[in-house]
């Protein structure tokens, strides 16, 4: 029960992120339990060879492992909120095609409904022309402009 409480201060221990007064207890509890002076070496060695693998140096003691692992977290957090915003500009563009086919099918569709009134008006006026009744053409001719 004991051992468990001083696994927590060595990986403290193996970061360097212990009091003097919890190093002292730590030391002397490796002193004579053999588990946890297992346990630190195998810590240290998982540590230096971690570090060793992100170096091409055989002096890796100047290495902050924690600042590599944190850049290559950053840079992939980077990248997906850079897809993050290229996928709402595409989805705002698409919006925006979308609303101008539909006011461009609109304005054409008024247009045509303007020619097919313009077209029935020719074809009275010609009717009527063909009625030779001239003052129902002059009226109609007139109310035009």
């Amino acid at each position: 029960m004991a051992c468990t409480k001083y696994h927590k201060l060595i990986n403290e221990f193996i970061d360097n992120e212990i009091s003097k007064k919890e190093e002292i207890s730590l030391l002397e509890h490796i002193s004579y339990c053999e588990n946890c002076k297992i346990h630190l070496s195998n810590l240290s060695k998982i540590k230096s060879n971690i570090k060793l693998s992100f170096s091409d140096k055989q002096n890796y003691k100047d290495i902050d492992l924690s600042k590599q692992i944190m850049s290559k977290i950053h840079t992939k957090t980077d990248l997906n909120t850079f897809k993050s915003k290229t996928n709402l500009l595409y989805k705002i563009a698409t919006f925006i095609l979308i609303a101008s086919a539909i006011l461009i099918m609109k304005q054409l569709k008024n247009n045509h409904k303007d020619f097919a009134l313009k077209e029935e008006e020719q074809m009275v006026f010609e009717h009527l022309e063909k009625s030779h009744d001239t003052q129902v053409i002059n009226v109609a001719f007139s109310q035009e402009r």
